[in-house]
């Protein structure tokens, strides 16, 4: 779990980077085919939230399993419970 932290940290990080240089820039085309574009970005954060979330899952059905009364909570609430 530390090493997807790390990962969303960075996909964070990305994102951040991509909507700020979007801000910055009027010209929607620049943004969209420039250098770095959207069109290669995005699929690949999409694809490094998908690791994160999976591994996200698979804690939570550990946790479940050591805990039966948590299959009743939803994971939004599971992860407020367990930060």
């Amino acid at each position: 779990l530390p090493q997807d932290a790390k990962r969303f940290a960075g996909v964070d990080k990305s994102y951040m980077r991509l909507t700020a240089r979007a801000f910055e820039t009027p010209n929607v085309i620049l943004i969209c085919h420039g250098s770095g574009t959207m069109r290669e970005t995005l699929p690949h954060l999409a694809s490094q939230l998908e690791l994160c979330q999976r591994s996200l899952s698979g804690y939570f059905e550990a946790k479940r399993t050591m805990f039966p009364r948590f299959f009743f909570i939803s994971d939004s609430l599971l992860l407020e419970l367990l930060s």
